[in-house]
């Protein structure tokens, strides 16, 4: 069992240098890589990813966890969902075309408000 978690682990650690490195790096100069959320808690996984993206450009890429930023990593998805609602309430779009291969910026989510009594 050991060994198939830390064989996910590394695998999530590759998966993520091999993201940064192909779709992030050609378009951004990248410097620091905040990880939040669960992943963030499992020190193999964060010493494994400090040390892929530290090899990853010649200057290295730092990584740190969102709560060194003042953004407890447990809030991610609450963070994420808050966000979404705002945009959805002043019918903004939420969604990167390029990310998702969207035709079109879109609303996501709706909005739906009891009657007045």
């Amino acid at each position: 069992m050991r060994d198939a978690l830390a064989t996910a682990t590394a695998l999530t650690a590759e998966s993520i240098r091999r993201a940064v490195r192909d779709f992030v790096m050609p378009k951004f100069a990248v410097q620091e890589c905040v990880v939040s959320g669960g992943g963030s808690k499992n020190h193999f996984l964060m010493e494994q990813l400090s040390r892929m993206l530290s090899e990853e450009s010649s200057r290295g890429i730092k990584v740190l966890m969102s709560d060194a930023l003042g953004i407890p990593s447990d809030a991610k998805e609450a963070m994420a969902f808050a966000v979404l609602a705002y945009q959805t309430y002043h019918r903004q779009p939420s969604n990167l075309c390029a990310a998702t291969g969207a035709r079109h910026p879109a609303i996501l989510g709706k909005a739906v408000f009891a009657a007045r009594k």
